[in-house]
């Protein structure tokens, strides 16, 4: 089972073979060890209690956990904490924290909400392998500092939206924020279906950027493949201008993609390693 000191307010390891998809830590638990939830290849979910403060190096590193969500309560997050994280969609650091260390946060996520109050943060200690969209409620002198001193990079495109997302949720699988100015983000899709048609509308508000993360898909540490959903076909709908890097990477099932003349940027290898791409039949001057 998961392993505590004697009044179970460390958490000093959690078993990396355990079946559960979710863990609700105890609220008695203040600090997370560390390496405490490495290399967890079934974990998806953690639900982190408002009584944590502190979280080790390398706690959550290399793990297939899917989003990150910090209360306030926390203060502290090591280098590496989550580190290598290629299964992370989405992160969402809380007020209170104060001291972020060296690649605290690096992985597939595209999508990350941080406070204003965080100014002690590590070079490097958020790093995303794609396009990265950051809802920031400081002021552009501040941002702009922080991606001078090279602590936020990714390899893709950088989007900084001013304001805390209007709201979060799940609709039909695809799962999204909503921007302040109204606009929804896809960032992933959960769902089972080989055909996939993407929503012009969610909750009233028009869809119009597919994230980075979009395809469900993880590397299996033991082969180095990637574990993938099984889409073979996707509509795109008019509303949407922009389609992120790597958003349908590796998904060598994808043989059919409808695209709108809406379109204003599709990011650095959107299609990269898909049925499509790997047609010849697909290319004409070099290019799809």
């Amino acid at each position: 089972g998961v392993l505590f000191n004697k009044d179970k307010t460390k958490l000093i390891c959690y078993p990396m073979d355990k079946a559960e998809e979710s863990y609700e830590m105890p609220d008695s638990v203040e600090e997370i060890g560390v390496y405490a939830f490495a290399y967890s290849t079934n974990l998806r979910q953690v639900d982190f209690p408002s009584s944590v403060t502190t979280i080790g190096a390398g706690a959550f590193m290399v793990s297939y956990i899917e989003s990150v969500v910090l209360p306030d309560s926390v203060k502290t997050v090591g280098e590496y904490a989550f580190g290598s994280t290629t299964n992370m969609k989405y992160v969402e650091i809380g007020s209170g924290v104060e001291s972020v260390g060296d690649n605290a946060f690096d992985g597939f996520f595209s999508a990350i909400v941080l406070p204003s109050s965080l100014t002690n943060l590590a070079k490097d200690s958020i790093y995303a392998y794609g396009d990265l969209t950051i809802y920031y409620d400081g002021t552009q002198e501040q941002m702009a500092q922080l991606i001078a001193d090279e602590i936020i990079s990714c390899d893709g495109e950088l989007t900084v939206v001013y304001g805390k997302p209007a709201a979060k949720g799940e609709y039909e699988g695809f799962r999204y924020i909503e921007t302040p100015s109204g606009e929804i983000h896809i960032y992933n899709y959960v769902g089972n279906a080989q055909e996939v048609t993407v929503p012009s509308y969610i909750n009233e508000k028009p869809v119009t950027c597919i994230g980075s993360t979009f395809m469900n898909y993880v590397v299996d540490f033991n082969t180095g493949d990637l574990v993938q959903n099984n889409i073979k076909k996707i509509t795109i709908p008019d509303t949407v201008t922009r389609i992120s890097a790597i958003a349908f990477y590796g998904n060598t099932n994808l043989k059919e993609v409808e695209l709108p003349d809406t379109l204003t940027r599709i990011g650095e290898s959107a299609f990269r390693e898909t049925l499509i791409y790997n047609q010849s039949i697909n290319w004409y001057d070099n290019g799809l």
